[in-house]
């Protein structure tokens, strides 16, 4: 069984690079998480699942960077 549990605390953004670079930081995790997931022993239609929401996290990664360049 994988456990998922969040230990992070987070104070308030007070920028909106500091709300990215949060967002960011999620996005990673969440991609971790799912590429663990992967690991495991399941079927192959489970895994293919799996990995399509692994990739939307690296996709969501490379907007938030993207728009984290556009501010400097």
């Amino acid at each position: 069984m994988v456990r998922y549990r969040r230990e992070e605390c987070y104070s308030k953004p007070k920028s909106l690079k500091e709300l990215l670079e949060l967002a960011l930081k999620r996005e990673v995790a969440s991609a971790n998480f799912y590429e663990n997931m992967m690991e495991r022993s399941f079927s192959s239609e489970i895994k293919a699942f799996i990995n399509e929401l692994r990739n939307e996290e690296v996709a969501h990664q490379e907007k938030i960077r993207g728009k984290l360049k556009e501010l400097g």
